[in-house]
């Protein structure tokens, strides 16, 4: 298997709420799924995001009451005049308050079975951005979550907005009343529901993210735009020249636009939002939650295939293993280093190609790049190294982190400084109670474990605390290494990695992804337990000649 040129593959569906620290007592704001009890002009209040500027006109115009209901029959006044319907006054409104060019609209459609629950039925939703030809288009995101009906349904919405004073999105939703009469939400606790990180990984410090599941070329159940060639997408013919549908088919854009407008959303505004918090004084819970998305996985993306066998490298290697590298030096002389895709050998047969596997996600990766002011690019390897076939879903990295939050409580490190000058340590003190070393670290060296079993580490542990890990993998898959090393094990395992072994990692990680799982930290705060990805996606594929689908989940997740 030899690695291509082409474009990443990675995959994303759109929205992802978790839970985050209550506003400080002089915000203002009221906190996530309290603010129903309040008046409406209460529940935005200390809101500076420009939906909350919308909804506040309404109010203030009598058009949403004190309850929080917009009434259709009071927003004849309301551009566009001519659209009874709130979705399209919301989208001109918060094209008008950011004083955007109105014609800036895009829609973007993706059909799965996600709305009808049902794989014999596959059915579209909306996600639009407005201003999107500025920096402002990742200021809002609008879905649509309707159920199925004869015309798309645009009443049912969930909607975001990115509040510049607060630093985070401020999340909303609609609910249909009947009657063109919408109840309107404002951080619903339904919406926490959905937290991006996994159940089974306590949220302590995460913020609300934006996401696209399958995030990259093929954009897998996303229309792939005028020219391209969409896998897993359709329309159903029903929904032919009914008016809404056909209105909003005609802004529908390319789904490589949004795929721009997801990352950069985490790169300039969630990132730096929450790199802010290394420079606060050292807090246990903070670091923990800055530190959480080099152990665990916080949020996922899904790589297809391309019918050419193309599929991202990252669906081998973990995701920001390249970025560290990179700065240690800026060229390396691997092929997994320096192509974005790996080729699988083509088949024709569209079910042993690999569909939707979870990946490392853009919002872990473009954080960990935050972290490098506090960390050598040493640490970072030193867990990318630990079970680095499982590039994503490692129990025993994830572990690492959970047994130190847990440890911690009865007796936590003592810090000092800013939680940036606290991250090193912090970082340490797990690896150490997880018996892992990093007594060679400053040095540039640290262990590379292949796949920890529960007998390898094991064996690793006592290697640890002997003194006597070796400088060569063997048969018990570990060494101590340095990057030129750790690059060379990598080489050898996706040169020479087979189609029925990425298969067989691609079931395991969709099995975990529907894993029943407890709840963790304030995930417990909505449910006990659940999936292990409370935001998975659908993974039905769609082959031209089965219109109703084909669910790709694996017998033995069951």
């Amino acid at each position: 298997m030899k690695p291509s040129t082409l474009a990443l593959t990675i995959s994303v569906g759109l929205f992802a709420c978790a839970s985050e620290e209550p506003a400080p007592d002089d915000s203002g704001i009221c906190e996530i799924g309290k603010c129903d009890t309040l008046p409406f002009a209460d529940q935005l209040k200390g809101r500076e995001d420009p939906i909350s500027k919308f909804l506040r006109g309404l109010h203030d115009s009598k058009v949403i009451d004190d309850k929080g209901v917009f009434h259709g029959s009071k927003a004849g006044a309301i551009a566009p005049t001519d659209d009874p319907q709130f979705y399209g006054k919301l989208l001109d409104g918060l094209a008008t308050v950011q004083g955007c060019n109105k014609n800036a609209t895009i829609a973007y459609a993706l059909a799965d079975d996600l709305i009808s629950g049902n794989s014999d039925q596959i059915y579209p939703r909306l996600i639009s951005t407005v201003c999107s030809d500025t920096e402002a288009v990742t200021n809002a995101f609008v879905a649509t979550l309707g159920e199925v009906a004869p015309d798309i349904d645009v009443n049912r919405l969930e909607f975001f907005a990115w509040d510049p004073t607060a630093q985070k999105y401020s999340f909303y939703a609609t609910e249909d009343l009947g009657d063109g009469n919408l109840q309107i939400e404002v951080d619903p606790a339904r919406c926490s529901k959905c937290h991006t990180t996994p159940l089974a990984t306590d949220p302590v410090g995460m913020p609300r993210l934006p996401i696209m599941n399958e995030l990259t070329k093929p954009w897998t159940h996303w229309a792939a735009g005028e020219g391209g060639v969409s896998e897993s997408f359709l329309v159903p013919a029903s929904l032919e020249g009914m008016p809404t549908w056909e209105k909003y088919k005609k802004t529908i854009g390319a789904a490589s636009r949004l795929e721009k407008a997801i990352r950069d959303a985490n790169a300039l505004k969630i990132t730096p939002a929450r790199g802010k918090q290394l420079f606060r004084p050292a807090k246990l819970p903070e670091v923990m939650g800055l530190i959480r998305p080099l152990f665990c996985d916080e949020q996922v993306n899904y790589a297809t295939e391309l019918a050419t066998g193309e599929i991202a490298t990252d669906v081998f290697v973990s995701g920001g293993t390249k970025g560290a590298f990179r700065a240690i030096q800026s060229t390396w002389p691997y092929a997994w280093f320096n192509n974005d895709n790996v080729s699988l050998p083509p088949t024709a047969d569209a079910a042993q190609r690999v569909f939707m596997v979870p990946v490392r996600g853009v919002a872990d990766q473009t954080f960990e790049a935050q972290l490098t002011s506090a960390l050598s690019p040493a640490h970072v390897l030193a867990l990318r190294a630990l079970d680095y076939k499982k590039p994503v879903f490692s129990d025993a990295r994830c572990q690492l982190w959970k047994d130190a939050l847990e440890k911690f409580a009865d007796a936590p490190p003592a810090l000092t400084g800013r939680n940036r000058d606290a991250i090193k340590v912090v970082f340490e003190e797990i690896m150490k109670l997880g018996g892992m070393s990093t007594r060679n670290l400053a040095a540039g060296k640290f262990i590379a474990l292949d796949d920890a079993t529960p007998a390898k580490l094991e064996a690793l542990k006592k290697a640890v605390a002997a003194g006597t890990v070796p400088t060569t993998c063997g048969a018990g898959g570990f060494c101590e290494v340095d990057a030129a090393g750790f690059g060379g094990l990598l080489e050898t395992y996706v040169s020479g990695i087979t189609r029925n072994q990425t298969l067989t990692e691609r079931d395991r990680r969709v099995c975990k992804v529907h894993e029943e799982v407890p709840a963790a930290g304030d995930h417990q705060q909505h449910q006990e337990s659940g999936p292990f990805i409370s935001n998975d996606p659908s993974f039905i594929r769609l082959d031209g000649a089965n219109p109703s689908g084909i669910s790709t989940i694996p017998a033995s997740c069951q």
